[in-house]
């Protein structure tokens, strides 16, 4: 990375003072940083172990090494990108300079310094999108194995990330449509990737094992998974349950939403928008209803709960499909900014695909990429969550910078050597 910012002293200049600004700004902690110190059983590995690797060579306490990990990570991640795509789309050094800016600038208002994994995650998905791009450029061996190796690292930082192992399956099905790649190199791409997910998962499991005494992942995806499905529960859906403790949890739970009108048959709930409600009540429904009628029992662990309630969950799913499937549509319409926006970002996605398809060009693929990126986020989030700033600057960045270069290479080009603004 010095070698290649020698060459490029306004790129140098602006990352200098990003790194500076963030080492002045030192260390950030937030209410969710003890769970990370203390390596809590909701976390996934990596960033407790890198909090723990800085305390045992600097000092009890001592985060800063954590934060220049995390200032090496998105200025690499911001760097790299930045790169490929210069080279992909003929840009300008500054133009170059500008999208590393952008990269960063959720870095700088606030993740950067903060011990949380934002900081490391954000970095490391810069890099698995640029060596997916890179594959889908060129189809080389390396550049998927990298973003594979950097995908696990990134998904046992932050699991939230898994949904970019279906957008490399689509990725790979593409890349074997369009350019008629051969089908023994694309089953070997998708046998890889799927032997990476699993490999991660087992790594996950194992870390816990060791750690906590269970093999399993974080145990925190029941009590997410319930709520939408709770929400759209009626008071007959006890008799769906044959064991008593789901019968009990449930029932105590309904009890609780229905006394607090926090599910969807509530009146004043019917007077608002369908997503509204559910909106405004997420948070109820999950810690003061179903997480206090599922956690108290002497002899129920958290690992115990959050398999007893992504059976629950899955069981009123299937006897409310086509409800749930609904708000989850909603939740990822209003989550990505509305009816309008969603459109926006549908017709570019489709638009641009049908582009690949004729042209198999870098600049479009770059585009459908980082869109099909942002929905599968959003599409995870709707699935257990709401969408709050945490969850979705990583896409929304990536957005912004891919919805620039279009903009720039439909204005105008700068020079005759063809290089965009």
């Amino acid at each position: 990375m010095l070698k290649f910012l020698k060459n490029y002293p306004w790129l140098s200049v602006f990352t200098l003072g990003v790194v500076l600004y963030a080492l002045f700004c030192g260390v950030v902690l937030d209410v969710d940083s003890e769970s990370y110190i203390s390596n809590g059983i909701f976390r996934s590995p990596i960033y407790p172990l890198l909090i723990s690797a800085s305390t045992k060579l600097f000092g009890s306490a001592v985060y800063k090494p954590v934060i220049v990990c995390q200032i090496f990570l998105v200025m690499l991640g911001a760097i790299y990108l930045s790169n490929v795509l210069r080279k992909a789309y003929t840009l300008s050094e500054r133009t170059q300079t500008v999208i590393v800016a952008i990269l960063v600038l959720p870095y700088l208002m606030k993740w950067g310094n903060f011990l949380l994994t934002q900081g490391v995650a954000y970095g490391l998905l810069l890099l698995v999108v640029a060596h997916f791009l890179q594959w889908g450029f060129r189809q080389s061996w390396m550049n998927w194995l990298w973003g594979l190796f950097f995908l696990a690292i990134c998904v046992l930082t932050r699991r939230q990330f898994v949904f970019m192992y279906p957008v490399g399956v689509f990725l790979v099905l593409l890349i074997a449509y369009v350019k008629k790649q051969a089908l023994s190199k694309s089953i070997a791409c998708l046998l890889v990737l799927v032997g990476s997910f699993f490999m991660t998962d087992a790594l996950e499991k194992t870390y816990h094992y060791v750690v906590h005494g269970k093999y399993t992942t974080v145990p925190f995806l029941g009590i997410q998974l319930a709520v939408a499905p709770m929400y759209l529960a009626t008071e007959v859906d006890a008799n769906l349950f044959q064991d008593p403790l789901e019968k009990d949890v449930f029932i105590k739970a309904y009890q609780k939403m229905k006394q607090d009108c926090s599910n969807a048959e509530c009146e004043f709930g019917r007077s608002l928008p369908p997503y509204a409600h559910y909106y405004l009540n997420y948070n109820r429904i999950c810690w003061e209803a179903i997480w206090p009628a599922a956690r108290y029992r002497p002899h129920q662990d958290a690992y115990t709960v959050d398999k007893m309630l992504i059976g629950m969950s899955k069981t009123l799913i299937m006897a409310h499909w086509d409800k749930w499937g609904s708000l989850f549509l909603l939740n990822v319409i209003n989550n990505m900014g509305g009816y309008y926006y969603t459109a926006l970002l549908l017709f570019a996605f489709f638009g641009f695909l049908v582009r690949y398809q004729k042209k198999q060009d870098a600049f479009s693929l770059g585009v459908v990429l980082v869109l099909l990126v942002n929905a599968g986020n959003y599409a995870l989030i709707a699935l257990v969550e709401l969408a709050f700033a945490p969850y979705q600057f990583y896409t929304n960045t990536l957005v912004l910078v891919v919805m620039g270069l279009v903009i720039l290479k439909q204005m105008t080009l700068s020079s005759s050597k063809g290089k965009l603004i």
